[in-house]
């Protein structure tokens, strides 16, 4: 008996123990109920159908024999039943015999066939003898057992297996995938009864879930503070030290990641409190001082950020530090002294640290690490307008990112190579190019340095009123986000804006004398060299009404 013709019978490529479930709603019960008519008609062989369809649209034939219970020789039979009818198609793969569902329809009709509570004991047949008799594929694929056990009903041991699952995803850099594996064992996790036990594992889902966020969204990824907070509700109420300090780092990271840095040192605070309570850690002091440093140096006090960072290096284990919240802590650090180091006047110590870091992260093999830390070098290389290293430091950031990992990255690589390249070639096309750059980065923070950037170039192209708006967007952030890096820099490109424009500098003047004043307590001598420049150049030169004063 054929159930359809050879037109609507392809050939399908097997899945790899593919997702068990099927979705039914989009087919018409009218054609489930003939497809159903007909397999009622295989007696046992509709049995074994109906099992394999649990199992998914493509399926091993051991595992389809152990899970049915019965005889070889009876399944056997009825295996070559259903091949006789045109409903399984016999494939090899990797030396191994499989079984295929010829269309999708027919696995279907064999799933809605079974009875709900039938269908539950199945999965969780399917499930246990996937753990008990195939192991290794148990291991290899623990998303196929969690989602037998869950929709065998049995929720807590489903979650293990999702947890596992998304760690393994996280770790070749599928992120979309891990999280959707950590979001599954939640789901898991709702659905049972609260207690210390699965509070435990929830906390352990929780903390997975933040990182990877994290890494596929940014610090200010929708949720993440939620995650954070419920975390440490958990590990305050469970006792996990540990695992508290991770959820106050992860509160830290998502006030860094929307650019509030007020609040963020209050989290530091409440972090470098906590670990001190521990006694002695070495790895979590590494992180507190991480914490403090970042803060320091993106609020502008670069003398602050420099003692913290350098406390870092002095503290920290590469062998027992590395990625324990998400990114290394000596390899981010070596990377912010690069630039820290440069805006105090250190030129070459801020070098030998970008090599450093650069160092750090490649031996480490670190893809969120690495990404981290090639963006603060690109800023550094932009402080020091080094156009051969902002391509070369970009280039590796599209690379890592390309392998799905910290892509939020990517607009901010590209615009300092628009940014470098005008200065290179004088194209105003590269302006488009940094401020269409500029608006994908999603990160907020850095993002008043690409304003200023785009400030400079308007300012070597006498576009004085985009120039402006750049610097009111420039100013909004600045002010709203306490991000000051580059606050004597604003100044004194809005400055050298204000004398393009007319011959009374009065407000040209007041805006360098503000960006001199504000390199000066920021301890920022690189920032002060430069606005003492711009004075000298505009103002040591008479302008024409100087001229028309002396001659009168």
């Amino acid at each position: 008996m054929k159930l359809f013709p050879a037109k609507l019978r392809p050939g399908f490529p097997p899945d790899k123990y593919a997702t068990p479930t099927p979705s039914l709603s989009d087919v018409p019960d009218s054609l489930l109920d003939l497809l159903a008519s007909q397999l009622a008609c295989l007696g046992f062989a509709r049995r074994v159908a109906q099992v394999g369809a649990v199992m998914g649209r493509d399926f091993s034939s051991e595992i389809l024999k152990a899970a049915t219970g019965e005889e070889m020789p009876r399944v056997e039979a009825a295996i070559d039943q259903l091949l006789a009818a045109g409903i399984l198609i016999r494939t090899r793969s990797a030396g191994e015999t499989r079984y295929c569902f010829r269309h999708a329809l027919l696995r279907d009709a064999a799933y809605a066939s079974i009875i709900d509570t039938d269908r539950a004991e199945l999965h969780y047949r399917v499930g246990s003898i996937l753990v008990d008799c195939f192991p290794d594929l148990a291991a290899d694929r623990p998303e196929i057992v969690a989602g037998h056990m869950r929709d065998g009903g049995h929720m807590g041991e489903a979650v293990p297996f999702w947890l596992d699952a998304g760690r393994k995803a996280a770790r070749r850099y599928a992120l979309a995938e891990a999280i959707a594996d950590f979001r599954a064992a939640l789901d898991a996790l709702a659905l049972l009864e609260a207690g210390p036990g699965n509070n435990e594992r929830e906390l352990d889902v929780l903390l997975e879930l933040g990182t990877t966020m994290r890494e596929a969204e940014g610090y200010h990824a929708a949720g993440l503070k939620s995650i954070y907070e419920r975390a440490l509700s958990l590990a305050t109420g469970l006792g996990r030290s540990n695992a508290r300090a991770a959820s106050i780092h992860g509160l830290w990271t998502v006030a860094a990641g929307c650019g509030q840095w007020r609040q963020a040192d209050d989290l530091a605070y409440e972090f470098d409190g906590f670990i001190r309570s521990l006694g002695p850690n070495a790895r979590l002091e590494a992180e507190g001082g991480r914490m403090f440093g970042a803060g320091a140096a993106f609020r502008g006090d670069f003398a602050k950020a420099l003692g913290h960072f350098q406390h870092v290096l002095t503290v920290y284990d590469p062998a027992s530090h590395q990625q324990s919240f998400g990114y290394d802590p000596g390899a981010a650090s070596a990377a912010y002294l690069s630039w820290v180091n440069w805006h105090m006047g250190n030129t070459e110590e801020g070098r030998r640290k970008a090599d450093r870091a650069v160092e750090m992260a490649d031996r480490l093999d670190q893809p969120a690490t690495l990404s981290l830390v090639l963006v603060w070098l690109l800023f550094h290389a932009v402080c020091e307008g080094d156009r051969t290293r902002i391509v070369a430091y970009n280039d590796r950031l599209q690379a890592v990112c390309s392998k799905q990992i910290c892509r939020f990255w990517q607009p901010f690589g590209k615009a300092c190579v628009e940014w470098a390249s005008f200065h290179a070639t004088r194209n105003p096309a590269h302006l488009d190019g940094l401020l269409q750059h500029t608006r994908a980065f999603s990160e907020l923070y850095l993002t008043s340095s690409l304003h200023i950037m785009a400030m400079d170039i308007c300012n070597e192209l006498g576009r004085f009123e985009e120039g402006l708006a750049q610097a009111r967007m420039a100013e909004a952030f600045i002010a709203q986000h306490d991000e000051r890096i580059w606050e004597a820099e604003y100044w004194r490109l809005l400055g050298l804006l204000h004398a393009r424009q007319g011959e009374d500098k009065t407000k040209a003047r007041q805006c360098l004398e503000r960006a001199l004043a504000t390199a000066r307590g920021q301890q920022a001598v690189m920032l002060e060299d430069r606005a003492m420049a711009s004075l000298q150049e505009l103002f040591s030169r008479p302008t024409n009404a100087d001229l028309l004063q002396r001659a009168g």
